[in-house]
C-alpha cells in the first residue's frame, strides 16, 4: 500500500488547504453517454445499450482519490444481460489496475459500508481494493458497459430504464483515513420501456437467377413478420415488391415493419442474383482430316469457360478435336447452372473433310526405250491438279525419255476448305538399255584352233555379259571346235531396271574336218582285175574325194 508520507507528497497544492474539511462532493465534471439514445424517452423490448461514464475531472478534498464507481439501473432493464468493459488504466503509471468486482467494503474509519458491484481501484493488486488507495490524477477515467431492456413477459410498458452512477473517494471505500468526498451521484435522463414493436420476421436468403419472373422477397421471411411493411435496395433506395431478378441487384434487401406506437422492427433478405450458365451458340465446325488437333471452344460464341465435353457417344471430351482419332458428329459443351439458374448445353457439329489426294510421293526409273509415262497413276493422285518439272516449269505430267528432263516433277491440288493445297512429287530416273550387239552366225571347222566369240559383235556389245552354251551352261565366250557342238551361244548383260536384259546369241556351225584316210598300200597283179583304191585306204576316209 502507498505510504501516507507519499500520498502527501503527491497530492497537488490546490488541495492542501480542505485539510480538516468536511467531506463535499468530489466529482466536478463528467460525461455519460447512451449508444443508441432513447427515443422518444424509450427504449423497446430486448433492445441493448451501451453506456460509456467518463470521470473528466476529479476534485482531491483531503487527498480524497477516485476510489469506486458504481452504476444502479432501473426495474425495466435485465441485469441478467450486464455485461462490464474492463476498466481504465492506472493514470499515474503505477502498477495498480482498476477491475469490476461485485462487492467492496473499505477498512478506512469513514467507510460507507459494502457497496458494489462496480469498478473499484485495486492499488496492490492483492484482489481487495478495501484495502487500498484510489488513483491519483483528476482524470479522465471511462467505464462502460452494456445491458439489455427486459423482454418477453418481463418487459412492462412505462418501466424505469434510468441509470444512476455513483462515485467513490478512497474514503469511503479505501483505507483513506480523511473523509473528503460524498454525495457524488449522477443520474441519466429518464428513459422508459416501450414493450410492443412490430414483427419484421427473420433475415431470409434468397437465390435468384436472372431469367426469374417477378419475386416477392416477403417469401424468404421467417418468423411469421408483419405484413404492410416498406422494403429498401442494397443502396438504401425504396424499392416495391415483388422485385425483377433481371435488372435488381445482388444484395441486401431491408425490410422495415411499423405498428403505430410501438418500435419498428427491420430484417434482412440477402439477395443472390446468379446470371444463367452460357455454353454459347451451336456451331458448325469443318476440319481437315490431315489437320493438327483443334480446340472446340471458339466455335461456341459467347461461351463461358468451366463447362465440360461429351462426344457423339456420351463419352468424356477434352474439347480439342483430334482428326487422326475423333469421328463426326456431334460434341456437346455443358456449363452447370450457378445458383438458382439451369444448366446450359450447346453443340459442335464436326465434319470432317478430306484432304486434296495427290496421292504418295515416289521414285520412278524408266528405260530410255521406253514411250512418254503419264506420271498422275505413278503417284495414285486424284486429276485437276498442276505439274512442275524439275526447273519449275509446267508441265502436261508426261514423261518422254526421249525428250524429257530427268529429275524431280512436282504435283500439286487444291484442297476444299479448311483443306489447303498439298504436294507430292514422282522422281524420274532414266536408265540406258544393255548393249549386245546382234544376232550373228559364224561356223567353224572342228579341226580349227580355238576361237574368242566377243570380237565377233564388232565392240557393239557391253563387255561386261556373261556366256550360255546351246545347252544353257555357263561358258567362257571361247568356242573350241574340236569339243564345243554347233548351236546358240548366248551372250547376257544385265539391264538396270525397269531395262530389261540384253541378250544376243551367235549361231555357231562345226562343220568336221575333211578325212582321206592314212596311208595305204597295195601289190596288184599287171594282168588282176581293177582294184577300187578307197578301200585300202587305211583309217575312216570320207567318201566322195578325188584322186589324183
Amino acid at each position: 500500500m502507498r505510504s501516507r508520507i507519499l500520498r502527501a507528497l503527491l497530492a497537488p497544492p490546490a488541495f492542501v488547504a480542505f485539510v480538516g474539511c468536511v467531506a463535499q462532493p468530489c466529482l466536478i465534471d463528467f460525461t455519460l453517454t447512451a449508444n443508441p439514445p432513447p427515443v422518444g424517452g424509450q427504449y423497446t423490448a430486448g433492445q441493448n445499450v451501451q453506456f460509456c461514464f467518463t470521470v473528466n475531472q476529479w476534485d482531491q478534498p483531503l487527498n480524497n482519490w477516485l476510489h469506486g464507481v458504481v452504476p444502479t439501473f432501473g426495474a425495466g432493464w435485465d441485469a441478467g444481460t450486464f455485461i462490464a468493459d474492463p476498466g481504465p488504466s492506472d493514470c499515474f503509471g503505477l502498477v495498480g489496475n482498476w477491475a469490476f468486482f461485485n462487492s467492496v467494503t473499505g477498512t478506512g474509519p469513514f467507510n460507507v459500508g459494502t457497496v458494489g458491484p462496480g469498478w473499484f481501484y485495486d492499488d496492490d493488486l492483492d484482489g481487495d481494493p478495501g484495502n487500498n488507495l484510489g488513483d491519483n490524477c483528476f482524470g479522465p477515467w471511462t467505464f462502460c458497459f452494456s445491458i439489455s431492456v427486459a423482454s418477453d413477459i418481463n418487459c412492462v410498458d412505462g418501466a424505469d430504464l434510468s441509470v444512476t452512477f455513483d462515485t467513490f473517494g478512497d474514503s469511503e471505500t479505501g483505507a483513506w483515513t480523511d473523509a473528503g468526498c460524498g454525495g457524488d451521484v449522477v443520474g441519466t435522463q429518464a428513459a422508459t420501456a416501450l414493450c410492443c414493436s412490430a414483427n419484421a420476421g427473420t433475415d431470409g436468403v434468397a437465390s435468384l437467377c436472372f431469367s426469374d419472373g417477378l419475386t416477392d422477397l416477403f417469401n424468404f421471411l421467417g418468423n411469421f413478420p408483419d405484413a404492410g411493411g416498406t422494403w429498401t435496395d442494397p443502396f438504401g433506395t425504396p424499392v416495391a415488391q415483388p422485385i425483377d431478378p433481371a435488372v435488381s441487384a445482388s444484395g441486401d434487401y431491408t425490410y422495415t415493419a411499423n405498428i403505430p406506437g410501438c418500435a419498428p422492427d427491420q430484417s434482412i433478405v440477402s439477395v443472390t442474383i446468379s446470371f444463367g450458365a452460357n455454353a454459347g451458340a451451336d456451331a458448325f465446325a469443318s476440319i481437315c482430316d490431315l489437320g493438327p488437333p483443334t480446340d472446340l471452344f471458339p466455335f461456341l460464341f459467347g461461351a463461358e469457360a468451366g463447362g465440360t465435353w461429351t462426344d457423339p457417344f456420351g463419352f468424356f471430351f477434352s474439347g480439342i478435336f483430334d482428326p487422326a482419332f475423333n469421328t463426326n458428329g456431334s460434341y456437346t459443351y455443358s456449363v452447370p447452372g450457378i445458383g438458382n439458374c439451369p444448366s446450359d448445353d450447346a453443340f459442335v457439329i464436326v465434319d470432317i473433310v478430306a484432304s486434296p489426294n495427290v496421292g504418295t510421293s515416289t521414285a520412278l526409273d524408266l528405260c530410255s526405250n521406253t514411250g512418254a509415262v503419264d506420271l498422275l497413276p505413278v503417284l495414285g493422285a486424284d486429276f485437276g491438279g498442276t505439274w512442275v518439272d524439275p526447273n519449275g516449269n509446267g508441265s502436261n505430267g508426261f514423261f518422254d525419255p526421249f525428250s524429257s528432263v530427268p529429275g524431280t516433277y512436282t504435283y500439286t491440288l487444291a484442297g476444299n476448305p479448311p483443306c489447303t493445297f498439298a504436294e507430292a512429287s514422282v522422281d524420274v530416273a532414266v536408265n540406258n538399255p544393255p548393249q549386245t550387239g546382234a544376232v550373228i552366225p559364224t561356223s567353224a571347222c572342228s579341226g580349227d584352233a580355238p576361237i574368242d566369240l566377243f570380237p565377233l559383235f564388232f565392240g557393239l556389245a557391253d563387255p561386261w555379259g556373261t556366256w550360255t552354251d546351246p545347252a544353257s551352261n555357263p561358258f567362257d565366250g571361247i568356242l573350241d571346235p574340236s569339243t564345243d557342238v554347233s548351236g546358240d551361244y548366248t551372250y547376257t548383260v544385265a539391264g538396270i531396271l525397269p531395262c530389261p536384259d540384253g541378250v544376243s546369241i551367235i549361231q555357231v556351225t562345226i562343220n568336221p574336218s575333211p578325212n582321206a584316210g592314212a596311208p595305204g598300200g597295195l601289190t596288184i597283179c599287171a594282168q588282176g582285175d581293177p582294184v577300187d583304191l578307197f578301200l585300202s585306204l587305211l583309217g575312216t576316209p570320207d567318201a566322195g574325194g578325188t584322186w589324183a
